[in-house]
Order: structure tokens, then C-alpha cells, then sequence
């Protein structure tokens, strides 16, 4: 959402996004993207993946220090590597957590046979 309202561009224009969310369209400000955040984080409501809307009652305040970055990939929150080594971690807990458990199966079928030849 912009300012103004939503925020419409036609094809063909050279678009700019200014880091002070200004939007331009062949150099002409249209709009501002809204740059806003809110008291209690907790309420807001999610809809959709990346959509989220204020709840009933909650004021919007212009968020200081917010940037807006065109053409800027964000990057991952965590590290590939070690990622993976957690996950190699974890799939050898569970193989020696299986054997355990297989070893006690075992054990039982044996004391099962056992107990029932006497």
C-alpha cells in the first residue's frame, strides 16, 4: 500500500524505488510505499505467506529508520553448512536410537521364548 492507496503502474514506465520508499515511474513520483510498524508486534494477523494486517484497534506508526532496497535479494537466515551438519547430527541419533530399540526387540523375543520353555 502506498500513502495514497494502492500503489498502480502502467507497462511500459522506467520504475524506481527510492530507499525513503518513494515510487517513481519515468522519474515522476506516483506514490510512497507505507513504512509502518505497530505497538504490540504480536497482533498482528497473518494472511497469506508474505501478507501481513493490522488488528482491529491497532494504529499504525511510520516505522524510523526503515530502508527500502530495489533489486536486493535477501539472504538466508541461517547457514547451509551448518545446517546440514545438524541435520547429518540428528539422522545418526535416530540410526543409534533404532539400533537400541531393535536390541531390546531382540531381547524381549528371546526372553519370550525362554519363559514359555518352562
Amino acid at each position: 500500500m502506498g500513502l495514497r492507496d494502492e500503489i498502480s503502474l502502467r507497462e511500459g514506465k522506467t520504475i524506481q524505488v527510492q530507499p525513503n520508499g518513494a515510487v517513481q515511474a519515468d522519474g515522476q513520483e506516483v506514490d510512497r510505499i507505507s513504512l509502518v510498524t505497530f505497538a504490540d508486534l504480536r497482533a498482528i494477523q497473518k494472511e497469506g505467506h508474505t501478507y501481513f494486517r493490522a488488528a482491529e484497534g491497532q494504529e499504525e506508526i511510520e516505522a524510523s529508520g526503515s530502508q527500502v532496497l530495489q533489486g536486493a535479494l535477501e539472504s538466508a537466515n541461517v547457514n547451509g553448512i551448518e545446517e546440514m551438519i545438524r541435520l547429518i547430527d540428528a539422522q545418526r541419533s535416530f540410526e543409534a536410537c533404532q539400533r537400541v530399540i531393535q536390541a531390546q526387540d531382540e531381547l524381549n523375543g528371546k526372553a519370550v521364548n525362554e519363559l514359555g520353555r518352562l
